[in-house]
């Protein structure tokens, strides 16, 4: 049930707004879900003006649409609606458990340097949040060292012949290093659009945080000076849990140290 996308787009040009940049064409890979639709990366798709799909082996392509567009994952649902199209196609049956590392995977796509279906073979060697380059959004995704290279976007990852997650994208300059938007992320999409038509996004903690190495600032923020107690440290995340509400609905600065929420110099505790 893997298909291969021919995109036709035209991108805005930000440095002259009033006009587009020449058209491009592009091409990508899609997996057939059901009732018509078919899942692939969102960038595959991004501005298009046309789109078309083709099967394996077989020459005629058909024509497409884009039913449902997330770019903050870098997701999309194409539609067909010749249904001889999806005729004999079987759908993607999800993974049921989250992929564990050195776990093998299968990456399935139309990568460039031929026309023939492509299959990748590698391990799990990650699943983190990682910055998806489509919308520099910071979301869980499946590291692997199947290779991922143009083309392959939007392609199936499966795991013992369940699909774990969509080929997105691959670090440039590194190899053996891909990435794969899992299916918690899918199923979140697949909801929206379901209910919704509309993308719901994904919720943020809206904290930044940063890593406390360098000796002076630690001993600005108190993290040397006041270890916590072993003691009392239950008692004190409590209250440190109540306070930082507080803080940060008054946009103040928090560190936290083993657990315990500390004011900056200066404020309360």
């Amino acid at each position: 049930g893997v298909v291969k996308i021919y995109c036709n787009a035209q991108h805005p040009d930000y440095e002259t707004p009033w006009q587009f940049l020449p058209p491009t064409a592009q091409c990508g890979s899609a997996v057939y879900i059901g009732r018509r639709l078919l899942l692939t990366a969102a960038h595959v798709v991004s501005d298009h003006t046309f789109l078309q799909v083709q099967k394996v082996a077989e020459p005629n392509k058909r024509v497409a649409r884009a039913v449902a567009v997330d770019d903050e994952c870098d997701l999309a649902l194409l539609e067909v609606n010749d249904a001889d199209f999806v005729r004999g196609m079987t759908a993607a049956r999800f993974a049921t458990r989250v992929p564990q590392l050195r776990d093998k995977v299968i990456v399935v796509g139309y990568p460039v340097g031929g026309e023939e279906l492509a299959l990748t073979e590698g391990v799990v060697s990650r699943y983190e949040a990682q910055a998806y380059a489509h919308s520099q959004r910071r979301l869980l995704a499946i590291s692997t060292d199947s290779a991922i290279n143009d083309g392959s976007s939007g392609g199936p990852v499966y795991l013992d012949g369940h699909l774990v997650g969509i080929a997105f994208q691959g670090l440039e300059d590194v190899a053996a290093n891909g990435h794969a938007v899992p299916v918690p992320i899918i199923k979140h999409f697949l909801k929206a659009f379901t209910e919704r038509r509309v993308a719901r996004g994904f919720p943020a903690l809206g904290v930044s945080t940063s890593a406390l190495i360098n000796p002076a600032l630690r001993r600005h923020t108190l993290i040397d000076a006041h270890p916590p107690l072993p003691s009392t440290l239950a008692a004190r995340q409590r209250r440190a849990a109540a306070a930082a509400a507080a803080a940060v609905r008054r946009r103040r600065q928090w560190c936290v140290a083993g657990g315990v929420a500390r004011a900056p110099p200066g404020g309360s505790s």
